[in-house]
């Protein structure tokens, strides 16, 4: 996932580029369904969003395994050190509704403070 002055770009796992406006649109429209994108990019990161309860199971490093927050659970399957962190590059989303997404992150940014 990545955005810029000309909007959203996903690269999918067949290697296509899907392109819109903005995040939530694209992300809307390859899931088929909404999807909480502003918790979204908090959930990327391993962290539970500021708004809303959420519980958090960790494991044995003490990272995050699962987050249970506003009807979806994230699974992280996989992390390693990214940009000087410890970061997820492997997780799993699932909606109450029926919805999973599946990211697997090759690159990270974390330039863009919007």
């Amino acid at each position: 996932i990545s955005r810029g002055a000309q909007g959203a770009r996903i690269l999918d796992a067949r290697g296509e580029v899907h392109e819109a406006a903005d995040i939530a649109e694209l992300i809307t429209r390859l899931a088929g369904a909404t999807v909480p994108v502003r918790a979204l990019r908090y959930w990327l990161l391993g962290v539970p969003a500021p708004e809303g309860a959420a519980a958090v199971r960790r494991g044995s490093t003490g990272l995050p395994e699962t987050i249970e927050q506003a009807g979806w659970t994230i699974r992280f399957s996989r992390y390693e050190p990214r940009v000087g962190q410890i970061l997820p590059v492997r997780l799993q989303a699932e909606g109450d509704s029926g919805i999973s997404l599946r990211l697997v992150i090759s690159e990270w940014r974390l330039d863009d403070p919007a």
